[in-house]
């Protein structure tokens, strides 16, 4: 899909100009939702069958829009984005649930709250940004979403109970606690004594701990609802490049942050390169332009060039690593074209066949003559 992380102001124009309803878009069957009730307890689905509400791939919500209701999109097994106007305030209870192909979406900067269930069973929902304005996230609201493992939430948010039930963000949350936690839930403390190891209070702690620990905030910049590339950059400066791929305690990296924040127009590789071309000037600069006077400049210099020169040598690896990468596709794509090559040509040659063969079964009598021409003398 085409259409930007975060559509500007000029694509939102053109959406509303479009109007609610059905339609190809970017060339994704869309529906443009204005608020209408698309779901009934008693009556199901209301406005489009079933068969219609399976054959959407992206949802967007309109501007104007303040609150998703309940079941709206419940069954939308084929819906891939979503992507909300920031007039949206509330998302109401299995709006989204079991939409089972849902990857990507876009929440509302202005959301207040995610009701239970809402994205229950989303199972290739892979991450999630909850924007600074969401003040609670109810009961089960991404439970089950089992390739859930990148979230981005501010402290301050309350969550209900079993929020992140069966993820993969809770499992790999569980493996890296310090305490072996037995088949019944408890674990031996530092006194020796059972304790309770309760999930909801090690998910809330975690989120606190990224949120407020220094070590993580390029994460946070990362995880930001609106980075800012000066930002980014300078945490790059001040701390190396590696931090961008250090992970945390549950595996991911800055960099995937970044990679996978619906808000975000940051473009890594423009920051790497810049980072490279401003570095390498400055070792030029150290080397050439400087003398150091003290044993402290020299050595600080020196350490300057030998920090700078791993970091060089660590993304020509990376570069040279995805030439490989690239070397070897095109030396697929090559082998691939031969193979279709002798199959053209084989084909070439069974149709020239197959042309002789009709023009004998047409002209018996031109074949007649010239067996007839051969046997003669």
């Amino acid at each position: 899909m085409k259409l930007p992380r975060y559509p500007t102001q000029a694509e939102w124009e053109k959406i509303v100009a479009l109007g609610p309803g059905v339609r190809m878009y970017n060339g994704m069957k869309t529906l443009f939702y204005n608020g209408e009730g698309l779901y009934d307890i008693i009556d199901e689905f209301l406005v489009y069958s079933v068969e219609e509400r399976q054959s959407w791939q992206v949802i967007i919500i309109l501007p104007g829009v303040k609150e998703i209701p309940g079941w709206t999109f419940r069954g939308c097994l084929n819906v891939k984005k979503v992507i909300m106007a920031d007039s949206v305030q509330r998302i109401k209870e299995k709006a989204f649930f079991c939409c089972f192909k849902l990857e990507f979406v876009k929440f509302s900067r202005n959301l207040e709250r995610i009701g239970g269930w809402a994205f229950q069973r989303c199972r290739t929902l892979t991450s999630i940004f909850i924007p600074p304005s969401c003040i609670k996230i109810d009961e089960q609201a991404f439970d089950s979403c089992t390739r859930l493992i990148i979230l981005g939430i501010p402290p301050h948010v309350q969550l209900g109970e079993d929020v992140f039930e069966d993820t993969a963000f809770l499992k790999t949350l569980e493996e890296s606690c310090p305490f072996e936690v037995n088949e019944d839930g408890y674990y031996v403390n530092e006194d020796g004594e059972y304790e309770w190891y309760d999930c909801e209070e090690t998910v809330i702690r975690w989120i606190k701990f990224i949120n407020n620990d220094h070590a993580y905030a390029l994460q946070r910049l990362c995880c930001s609802d609106d980075p800012d590339t000066e930002e980014v950059y300078q945490y790059l400066k001040d701390n190396g490049l590696a931090t961008m791929n250090l992970p945390n305690d549950i595996g991911i990296t800055p960099s995937q942050y970044l990679a996978a924040n619906p808000y975000s127009e940051i473009e890594e590789g423009k920051l790497i390169k810049r980072y490279i071309l401003e570095m390498m000037g400055e070792v030029a600069s150290n080397t050439h332009n400087i003398i150091p006077k003290t044993t402290t400049e020299l050595d600080a210099a020196e350490s300057t060039i030998l920090r700078l020169a791993s970091e060089l040598e660590a993304a020509k690896l990376e570069i040279k690593e995805l030439t490989e990468k690239n070397h070897l596709l095109l030396h697929e794509n090559i082998e691939r074209s031969k193979e279709l090559q002798v199959v053209k040509n084989e084909f070439a040659s069974l149709k020239i066949k197959h042309q002789e063969a009709e023009e004998e079964k047409s002209s018996p009598s031109k074949s007649l003559s010239a067996s007839i021409r051969n046997v003669l003398p």
